[in-house]
């Protein structure tokens, strides 16, 4: 392949995966956004560092990577490439921190996940926003409590009820299919005939193992598409830098070649012998050809014949 077509494909690669980074870049940003201020995600109300901690950097990790692509895009810049993927580089390692992070901690989220649910729990009102998201939950998923509609006797408006009834438990009406759940605008349902009788515990468990495979798989995908991007990288500035390589031999050579015809153009004032001699620039008068040289001692004498 000639070097032209090379740097070519080389910068359509590169900019075909610009492109695909500004997509992957603001999916990070979203991700990032969803898990720190997301309306109707258990995330946002999950007490979890490290959850916290995974939402931040995915955010900027996002953002640096739009940055990256809109200002270090290479192009045909060999100067600007080494930067381009030195900025790879560190986004590869704030991803692989991400992957650590969820795998590392992932039964502390769960600790905390469960601990927010029981929070959750006690204060319930029916009113806030982590009630609703409760309500959601239990409706959706088809299930009461953490571990079991047991679980909403530790509720405080349950506990200081007056005059309750025995033989009925009170309960949220998301814990009761819509078509038994009795009415009213009370968040508040008695009876335990026809409530659901599984927690949410595997619930919760399954939706935190998705949302972590989810972080890990785009993070893993990202990677390996920045390693290529780094390849490709390197690979075009050393295309370039043969191709300025030659050109610049091209440059030297064209420029040797004028100074030779200078230098056959100008005229050589040292003697030239007609018949193809060899002449002594350094002493024009005297010639060192064997056949039209005059000898010295043949001059005397012809010299001394006059004379006599």
């Amino acid at each position: 392949m000639k070097l032209e077509v090379q740097v070519e494909t080389l910068n359509y690669a590169v900019g075909v995966l610009n492109s695909l980074f500004l997509l992957t870049g603001s999916a990070g940003i979203g991700f990032g956004l969803f898990i720190l201020f997301g309306d109707d995600n258990l995330m946002t109300v999950l007490q979890s560092k490290e959850l916290v901690t995974v939402g931040v950097v995915m955010m900027l990790t996002g953002v640096l990577m739009a940055v990256v692509v809109c200002l270090l895009a290479p192009g045909a810049r060999p100067s600007v490439l080494p930067w381009y993927a030195g900025s790879f580089s560190v986004l590869i390692l704030a991803q692989l921190f991400v992957i650590l992070l969820m795998l590392l901690s992932r039964d502390k989220v769960q600790s905390d996940l469960d601990l927010t649910v029981d929070q959750i729990i006690v204060q319930y009102r029916g009113t806030s926003r982590e009630d609703s998201l409760m309500d959601k939950i239990q409706r959706h998923e088809a299930c009461c409590g953490r571990a079991g509609p047991a679980d909403w006797q530790k509720n405080l408006y349950v506990q200081n009820r007056t005059d309750p009834d025995p033989d009925l438990d009170l309960l949220p009406c998301s814990c009761f299919n819509k078509s038994t759940s009795p009415g009213g605008d009370s968040p508040w349902c008695e009876g335990t005939r026809s409530s659901y009788d599984q927690g949410c515990q595997n619930q919760f468990s399954h939706w935190l193992m998705e949302n972590s495979l989810t972080v890990v798989g785009m993070q893993l995908t990202v990677i390996v598409v920045e390693l290529v991007q780094v390849a490709l990288a390197l690979a075009l500035h050393r295309a370039l830098r043969r191709m300025a390589a030659l050109q610049m031999a091209a440059l030297q050579k064209a420029a040797g070649g004028a100074g030779g015809d200078e230098d056959d153009g100008e005229k050589n004032f040292g003697f030239v012998d007609p018949d193809g001699g060899y002449d002594d620039p350094a002493h024009p008068a005297y010639r060192h050809d064997d056949q039209n040289s005059v000898d010295l001692a043949d001059l005397s004498y012809r010299h001394g014949d006059q004379n006599s």
